[in-house]
Parts: C-alpha cells; sequence; structure tokens
C-alpha cells in the first residue's frame, strides 16, 4: 500500500512539472528600433499595437503634413498628471522621429480654455475629462482624439498613436 501512495506523489510531481514547462509567457515589448533611433514605450508594445484606430494612414499623413501640432487637454486635478506623462511621451517619440526625418514640427500642450482648434491637434481625455473608451479617433481634417478610461489605457492609446505615426502596423515576434 506504501508503495502505491509513492507511485502517486511521484506521478503528481511529475505532472507539476511538466504543466508548468508548457505554460505560455506573455511576452513584453517597450523598445523598438527604427533606423539608429531605438524609441521606449511606457506600455507594452504588444498590447498598445492593439488600440482601436479608425483612420491610420489619414491620421499619420495628417501629422506628417503638419508644421504645428497642438495636443490639447481639458484640466482636471485628477487627469492632468495623466495628461503630462502621456502628453510628453507622445511629443517626444515624434519629435525624435521627425528629427530624424529633417523635419521641423512645433508641438505645443494647450489647455482646452485655449485651444483654437485651427491647427492638427491631438485631444487627450482621461477618465474624468470624457473618455468613453481606450482608442485613438480621427474625427475631423484636424483632430485626433487619444483616449482612454484609465491611466494605463492613456498610455496605451499615446504609444499606438505614435507607433501609427511611426508606421508601425504590425509586430512580428521571432
Amino acid at each position: 500500500m506504501m508503495n502505491y501512495k509513492k507511485y502517486i506523489l511521484c506521478f503528481l510531481v511529475l505532472v507539476l512539472v511538466f504543466s508548468s514547462m508548457c505554460t505560455e509567457k506573455q511576452q513584453s515589448l517597450h523598445k523598438i528600433r527604427i533606423g539608429n533611433h531605438v524609441y521606449a514605450f511606457t506600455s507594452n508594445i504588444l498590447e498598445s499595437i492593439n488600440v482601436s484606430v479608425n483612420e491610420p494612414k489619414k491620421i499619420k499623413e495628417l501629422i506628417d503634413n503638419a508644421n504645428r501640432v497642438d495636443v490639447v487637454f481639458n484640466a482636471s486635478d485628477e487627469d492632468n498628471k495623466y495628461f503630462a506623462v502621456v502628453g510628453f511621451n507622445i511629443v517626444s517619440k515624434l519629435q525624435t522621429y521627425y528629427t530624424s526625418l529633417g523635419w521641423a514640427k512645433d508641438f505645443k500642450g494647450i489647455p482646452m480654455e485655449n485651444a483654437t482648434f485651427q491647427y492638427t491637434t491631438i485631444l487627450l481625455k482621461g477618465p474624468t475629462t470624457g473618455a468613453t473608451n481606450m482608442s485613438v479617433e480621427l474625427t475631423n481634417d484636424k483632430i485626433i482624439i487619444v483616449q482612454g478610461t484609465s491611466f494605463e489605457e492613456m498610455e496605451k492609446a499615446g504609444d499606438k498613436l505614435a507607433l501609427v505615426v511611426l508606421g508601425i502596423n504590425e509586430i512580428a515576434i521571432k
């Protein structure tokens, strides 16, 4: 009777060992290289690439052709800290990208009450300032809404906008 218990115990240990070896590890990617530049992303690029975007080609073309891009936010005590991080991350990646191409772009952070919407505009929406989902949306000829209902969603949406402008539509992992 004692040998029987030992065999069962050994069998269970082997099953646990082999099953732990078979579990799929969640991949994470936070940096990509384009030419001589490495772009660091806050969120996992493998997750950000899947954020909904309605007009990726038009958004890239719009920002490519703009001399000035306003980053507009509706100030709130809660969302301001999100906007500071997400806005900085977007602008730093795009500035680096356009500088590497030899293109001059003027990015300006503007509170909603001072926005004119006469230039290409990236409008940030957060959990307390009107975000209804996690997405990047071109709403008319000049306004791109980057929104998320949490800080993590806003980061992913901001990273998705950067990926769109960098021309990255998919990621293939070896």
